[in-house]
């Protein structure tokens, strides 16, 4: 089956389900062994690494395993045993990764921005576990740390980043990543993770330009619709293997309501995203003439002559719904212009099919200290709105009353 068909149908059996057209929640919490010997089996299948087997919800869970298997099978198929890994939130997404092949004295480079809670991991890995920690800004700048000793274990990227929308090439990256490894005395990979909540993987797949791991918070896009709290992992069995099994052992797996109901959000998220994306090319197009707006951020309006440009073209296939502008005025002029709309939402998170915006200098990236958000380009007018599906011509209307109050 294709992609679309595959969002819909696969991985769910539906006689094993009373023959319900449509997947049932399975709330139970443990499940009935039919002796005690195949009790123990369960078990040792568990203990092995392998999947397949119903002993107790945080260990495998029915709704959990169709809706892993579906995220795999829709946008990874060609994979060499393509696998993904539900949890409870973004932020566990992250963290079980950094916290899976990170060890005392090994090196992350990462590019900048991130978003303010993997920074603030990141961070707290530094101080409590040793962790080394190196920014760049492209991945022309890699070259700044070869030759590199063994220490380095990750290239974290998010592109674009989060909230000032510039690209990183992923392939120079899992490149440079690559050659790393060759010259590795220890015989160690050096891996890539790329959060690729922004863009999904229906609009940019990292795991098709060398990415190891793919991350998102599956809370935005993913889901959808603002009402659910969740993260994702896709990547090739053997990487994700050491995460699946911190996944349990640490307890931050998902419900199965919330399994469920990504299952149903997936069935319709190329339909969502395109019209994201249509709906922010509309906004973006009118912020750029408006006269109260500055260093507007968008990817579908970059200079084609840029390397973001190319960059953009390279390893995408849309601009998601995310926009980034400065209004003039600085802090006082971005408090009154968010105090002003009246449709679009006063909050954080983004993705949602209702408009967000939030002033991320006070917010999303307020943990972040005033000078590193000013070299990162986080000014104090700095607006991230994540336009949704209403008509576009409402989204405009309110942001133009709301500019024109400044």
């Amino acid at each position: 089956m294709q992609p679309e068909s595959n969002a819909v149908h696969y991985g769910y059996i539906p006689r094993l389900s009373e023959y319900a057209a449509v997947m049932p929640t399975i709330d139970s919490t443990s499940y009935i062994a039919k002796s005690a010997e195949g009790l123990e089996r369960k078990f040792a299948h568990l203990r092995s690494g392998k999947k397949g087997e119903l002993v107790y919800s945080r260990l495998a869970q029915p709704n959990v395993e169709v809706s892993e298997g579906r995220y795999a099978k829709v946008f990874y198929d060609s994979l060499q045993e393509p696998e993904s890994i539900l949890t409870c939130s973004g932020m566990e997404a992250i963290a079980l990764t950094l916290d899976a092949y990170l060890r005392p004295g090994d090196l992350v480079l990462f590019n900048e921005p991130l978003y303010g809670g993997t920074f603030g991991h990141l961070k707290w890995l530094e101080k409590r576990y040793g962790i080394l920690l190196r920014s760049f800004k492209s991945a022309k700048e890699l070259k700044k740390f070869d030759p590199i000793s063994d220490a380095l274990k990750l290239i974290f990227l998010e592109s674009p980043t989060n909230p000032t929308l510039e690209e990183v090439d992923i392939e120079e990256c899992a490149a440079f990543a690559a050659a790393h490894t060759r010259e590795r005395s220890d015989g160690l990979q050096t891996l890539v993770a790329v959060d690729n909540t922004f863009m999904t993987p229906y609009l940019q797949k990292p795991l098709l330009q060398g990415a190891h791991i793919e991350i998102h918070s599956a809370t935005k896009y993913l889901g959808g619709h603002g009402d659910l709290v969740a993260g994702l992992l896709l990547g090739e069995k053997r990487y994700l293997a050491p995460i699946r099994a911190l996944r349990s052992q640490r307890g931050g797996t998902i419900d199965a309501q919330r399994a469920v109901r990504l299952s149903k959000s997936l069935e319709t998220l190329a339909m969502r995203m395109e019209r994201h994306c249509e709906n922010a090319k509309q906004v973006a197009w009118f912020l750029s003439k408006h006269s109260k707006v500055q260093n507007l951020r968008f990817l579908g309006l970059l200079d084609v002559n840029s390397e973001q440009f190319r960059i953009h073209q390279k390893q995408s296939c849309g601009t998601s719904g995310m926009i980034a502008f400065e209004v003039i005025g600085g802090l006082k002029a971005a408090r009154k212009f968010l105090n002003k709309l009246r449709m679009i939402m006063l909050a954080v998170s983004l993705g949602a099919t209702h408009s967000l915006a939030c002033h991320p200098g006070m917010t999303t990236h307020s943990g972040i200290e005033t000078k590193e958000r000013k070299r990162m380009g986080i000014s104090n007018n700095l607006i991230r709105l994540s336009v949704g599906t209403e008509n576009f011509q409402d989204i405009i209307a309110d942001l133009d009353q709301a500019l024109d109050s400044l």
